[in-house]
């Protein structure tokens, strides 16, 4: 039972379910460096982005952390098509440009459709 969403007060969106678009998830592969993420058995948001083992490396602990930060340090080469995957994901996906056409402008044209139709 999908809630409806409408334009509030100042034209806020209530109700309305966006993804977040997180400089802090996206901009680190953009500038083509490994990402270590920290994986907290909850729900990773980074999952909906990007691959783990694939684009990023996900760590346990702080142990876990600095074992594999070293790894990658001595071996970096083997983790740059990693970083570059990353990269041109972000470059093809993730843009601003991309969210906005995937995410925002339904809402808006369902809500302009709910307007038009008084629902």
């Amino acid at each position: 039972n999908r809630k409806r969403m409408h334009a509030g007060p100042g034209g806020c969106l209530e109700n309305a379910t966006l993804p977040q678009l997180k400089s802090r998830t996206l901009m680190p592969a953009a500038a083509g460096t490994v990402m270590l993420v920290y994986n907290d058995s909850s729900f990773n948001v980074i999952e909906n982005l990007f691959v783990p083992g694939e684009d990023f490396v996900y760590f346990q602990d702080a142990d876990d952390f600095e074992a594999k930060l070293r790894r990658i340090l001595q071996n970096y080469e083997q983790y740059v098509p990693m970083a570059q995957r990353a990269r041109q994901k972000v470059l093809q996906h993730y843009t601003l440009e991309r969210w906005l056409e995937t995410y925002v402008a339904p809402v808006i044209q369902q809500l302009g459709s709910a307007e038009a139709t008084g629902t």
